[in-house]
Parts: structure tokens; C-alpha cells; sequence
């Protein structure tokens, strides 16, 4: 806006006049590159651009000692702002409602929720210990499978976090478990091995019934095993992507969720970045 705004108030106190030189251009080949730089404007302005005749009036030369006396440059002015509103001013206005958007969807929180990310965020920059409660379902995680839950827990929680890993509760259990779960951890992981067929009326009913008394919940499928045991088969990556979509079916697009692959734990801070933003949203809610 002041480059712009500087033109025509300098146009207004002075007549500037329109000539050009160069070393490697002729007036075709200047006509060619006002047409790409300038083009555009000119369409939306419908001010024509000059011809490569004109141009070369309007050419200046060491060799003459008379400088030609040019065209006003107004037309010229006009396409250079057209030009900077295109390319610079659009953008940026559809950068700003993007952003006015997003401003707008936060607004969706409440002061209330909005007290709670602000007093984990606290939590977290005072470096007090955070408690995560892992709860094993169903199966005995093996030493590899815990020490990967270790190392995602203290990413998602922070490095303050401590483990307390419950024992597994096996089927028929459920209520018990449900009953023995710690109510003051600030976080409740749910393992399951991936390799069970997951059931609504099973783990489904679980997952919903600790959601309801565990908001800041996470749900963890070990794949570590079932990676280890089928990825030499030609149908390895058909096998996953079946079990994959039978548990996200069970498990919903509510509760955060991790997949417990070799990939995740080679690279955790690229695959756990997006989960820690939802886990700290859901636990907000």
C-alpha cells in the first residue's frame, strides 16, 4: 500500500515520462516481457500495453545526444499498482481471512476450556511430575512394546512424566479395571495389541466408558509384534490396513490414537506431533 500510494502522490507533484534502455533488449523483446509481467493487469484493467513500434520511440540511447522525450507514465503507474494489488495485496488478503477463520473456530472454546490447556501448558512449563497411567488390555506388553509406550508418553506429556504401568486386565475383567483405574493421573493411556480383532460391545464399550471418566485419554494399538511376525508376507501391508480400519471403526475419530509401529518409534516426534496438539484439545474438552 505505501509503494503504491507513494506513486501517485509523487505523480500528483511531478509528470513523470516514460522511457527505458538496454544493453540486451530490443523493443520486440521488451514487448514479450511486458506482456508477461504486466499482462495480467493489463487485462484486468483493460489498458492496453504499448506496441514494440511504440516502445521503440520511446527507447533512450547513449548514442543520440538527444533523449527521447517519452510517453506520460500514467498507464505505466496504473499496471505497476494493478500488478502489486495482484500479486501481493490478493494473496495477503486470503492470507488474512485464513487466519480470521481460524480466529473465528477458536472462539469456539469456552473460557472454561480454555483454562484447562492453559493450566496444562503451566503444568508442563513449571516442570512438575505429570502421572500417566497405562492400562494393558488384554495381553502382556513386551519389554520393546513398553519401552516404545515410555518414550511416546514422555513425548506427548513431557519429560517430567512418570509411567505407572497397571496391571493387564483380561477378559471378563472389565469392571474391575474400570473400578481400579487411577481417577488423579493426568493422563490414561488404553494398550491394546493390534493383532486382536477389536469388538464394539468389547473394546469399543471400554474405550467410551474410560473417555467419559479419563478426558485426557489415549489409545495405543501395539503393532510392534504383528509388524514382526507378518511383514515378510506378500499380503503383509493388505493384513494391516484391514486390522487398521476395523479398529478405527471401534475406536471412533474422538479419542486420540496411535498405531504402535517400528516406523513411530525410528522417527516419534514426526508421526506424534499432529496426536499431541489432539490429545491436549481433547483433554481440554
Amino acid at each position: 500500500v505505501g509503494i503504491v500510494a507513494g506513486m501517485y502522490s509523487q505523480g500528483l507533484r511531478k509528470e513523470y515520462r516514460a522511457t527505458w534502455e538496454s544493453t540486451f533488449l530490443d523493443p520486440p523483446a521488451l514487448h514479450s516481457l511486458l506482456s508477461v509481467v504486466l499482462g495480467p493487469a493489463s487485462l484486468l484493467t483493460k489498458i492496453p500495453l504499448p506496441s514494440a513500434e511504440m516502445l521503440g520511440t520511446l527507447r533512450s540511447s547513449a548514442l543520440t545526444n538527444a533523449a527521447p522525450a517519452g510517453a506520460n507514465a500514467a498507464p505505466f503507474i496504473h499496471l505497476w499498482a494493478a500488478t502489486a494489488g495482484l500479486f501481493i495485496g490478493l494473496p495477503r488478503l486470503l492470507l488474512i481471512a485464513l487466519a480470521g477463520r481460524r480466529i473465528l473456530r477458536g472462539q469456539d472454546l469456552s473460557r472454561e476450556e480454555i483454562a484447562k490447556l492453559e493450566a496444562a501448558y503451566r503444568l508442563e512449563a513449571s516442570g512438575q511430575t505429570v502421572v500417566v497411567a497405562v492400562q494393558p488390555f488384554y495381553f502382556e506388553p513386551e519389554p520393546a512394546t513398553t519401552e516404545a509406550i515410555r518414550l511416546c508418553v514422555l513425548h506427548l506429556w513431557g519429560g517430567k512424566a512418570r509411567l505407572h504401568f497397571l496391571p493387564r486386565i483380561e477378559l471378563g475383567e472389565e469392571d474391575h479395571g474400570l473400578a481400579e483405574a487411577p481417577a488423579d493421573s493426568n493422563g490414561t493411556v488404553l494398550a491394546f495389541s493390534f493383532a486382536n480383532t477389536p469388538e464394539q460391545d468389547v473394546h469399543g464399550e471400554m474405550i467410551r466408558e474410560m473417555a467419559a471418566r479419563h478426558p485426557s485419554l489415549l489409545v495405543i494399538t501395539d503393532a510392534l509384534s504383528f509388524a514382526e511376525r507378518h511383514h515378510a508376507l506378500p499380503e503383509y501391508e493388505q493384513r494391516f490396513t484391514q486390522r487398521r480400519t476395523a479398529w478405527q471403526r471401534v475406536i471412533g475419530e474422538e479419542v486420540p490414537w496411535l498405531v504402535l509401529t517400528p516406523e513411530v518409534v525410528k522417527s516419534p516426534l514426526a508421526s506424534l506431533e499432529s496426536l499431541r496438539s489432539k490429545l491436549r484439545t481433547t483433554s481440554a474438552r
